[in-house]
């Protein structure tokens, strides 16, 4: 078994990690035990403005936006019924000769029917979302369709328990009653995001619509 290391996320998102003593940019399971301390104090001194400069490259026209907007409008503590469970759910391929993981961007929970729902999300500007020419097939529907293939494989074995314990958690934490999931919509949509009411013409034609339908946010 390696041993366990995480990369510090110093130019990406908010640096929580002093760096005094710091070399390189991995964290290593060792420090994590004695050797890291966090920044408690976040003024001028000690890298706020930094932190809103790392924070600000990721707040427009990206998909992490557009996450961001559906994260706030429907969380778990929000009292909808349709609320957004959980980000960037990983798993493991199927086909290690295609890479090492699957990341899924949003996992939506309908709290009456107990049903997990995991999202792709693109930008409107993506290639991903297009085909090269009318004889080929968009990216991103391989990419939707290995999703598809590791619900159907792993829902019973990995997904339920692991999201039935992950709700248990955050019902403790919060002081929230969420009922626990148990099934998983086999089909991933794709959210886009990132286009103006001009372009969602456009949007429809880049879509082939043959098994289902077009919604709009």
């Amino acid at each position: 078994m390696g041993t366990f290391s995480t990369k510090l996320a110093l130019n990406k998102y908010a640096a929580v990690i002093d760096r005094e003593n710091k070399k390189g940019n991995y964290l290593t399971e060792d420090e994590l035990k004695n050797n890291v301390e966090l920044i408690k104090v976040f003024d001028k001194k000690n890298n706020y403005d930094q932190i809103k400069a790392n924070c600000a490259r990721y707040s427009k026209g990206t998909e992490a936006k557009g996450v961001y907007d559906l994260c706030r409008k429907h969380s778990y503590l929000s009292g909808n019924n349709i609320v957004v469970l959980d980000i960037e759910a990983s798993f493991e391929r199927l086909n290690r000769t295609e890479g090492t993981s699957d990341r899924v961007d949003i996992i939506l929970y309908n709290k009456k029917q107990g049903l997990l729902q995991f999202i792709e999300v693109k930008l409107f500007k993506n290639h991903e979302i297009r085909s090269s020419d009318e004889n080929s097939i968009p990216l991103v529907v391989a990419q939707i369709k290995r999703y598809e293939e590791q619900i159907a494989k792993k829902e019973k074995t990995e997904i339920i328990p692991a999201y039935r314990n992950y709700v248990k958690a955050i019902n403790q934490i919060f002081e929230i009653d969420l009922p626990l999931p148990d099934k998983v919509e086999p089909k991933v949509p794709l959210l886009i995001n990132g286009f103006k009411s001009t372009e969602l013409k456009a949007l429809q034609n880049i879509i082939s619509l043959q098994d289902g339908e077009l919604f709009t946010l």
